[in-house]
């Protein structure tokens, strides 16, 4: 289980900022979820122009 917490900035000055929070249940550890999820999160930032 992950949980996740993506805000992006809205006003022009942070339009290029996010904050992400991000928890892995500890039995889901070590099994490369993260590095997919982070990956993907990478994606999408750069597909919305979120530097």
């Amino acid at each position: 289980m992950v949980t996740l917490l993506f805000i992006g900035g809205s006003v022009k000055r942070t339009k290029h900022a996010a904050y992400l929070v991000i928890g892995i249940v500890k039995e889901y550890r070590g099994q490369g979820g993260g590095t997919a999820l982070f990956q993907r999160i990478e994606n999408r930032a750069i597909n919305h122009s979120i530097t």
